[in-house]
């Protein structure tokens, strides 16, 4: 009758492919141990900042939201005697298939430090959602924005 028959796949790891990975895998590290420090003195502020109103909602769907980083004084300012704060709408970028709103911790940290009010989105990415889903998703942010922005004094 029928006998299965294991197929075998030889593996070939060629000296130069091992050689070149190497090489890459040190310019990496060449490139992030100097880095180090400051992203996680980003990600520590991330994670603890309370000037970050993290994941509020612009729309229905699971990625519909953005973190709100907020200028020092925007809690303190009376709204109507304060000029109004130019605000940002920012969207990582990755190919549209990766990225992440925490992704611009440090732009929204550097631009509310000089009084920038600066919204981070998210957004499904592929597969999860198709392009025009995600261009959709983005003017419901940017729409949210110009609509919630006073409440902050932007």
């Amino acid at each position: 009758a029928g006998a299965k028959v294991a197929m075998r796949v030889p593996v070939v790891y060629p000296y130069l492919s091992l050689r070149m990975g190497a090489m890459v895998a040190g310019r990496f590290l060449l490139f992030v141990v100097p880095l180090l420090p400051a992203f996680l003195r980003v990600a520590w502020w991330y994670a603890l900042s309370p000037a970050i109103l993290r994941d509020v909602p612009y729309g229905t769907l699971p990625r519909h939201s953005l973190d709100l980083y907020l200028p020092p004084d925007t809690r303190k300012r009376p709204r109507k005697s304060s000029p109004v704060l130019p605000v940002v709408v920012f969207a990582a970028g990755g190919a549209w298939m990766i990225g992440n709103k925490a992704w611009a911790a440090l732009p929204g940290m550097m631009l509310a430090e000089v009084g920038v009010l600066f919204a981070s989105v998210d957004y499904p990415n592929f597969p999860e959602g198709t392009a025009e889903d995600m261009v959709r998703a983005l003017g419901r942010a940017v729409r949210w924005a110009m609509e919630h922005a006073p409440e902050f004094g932007g």
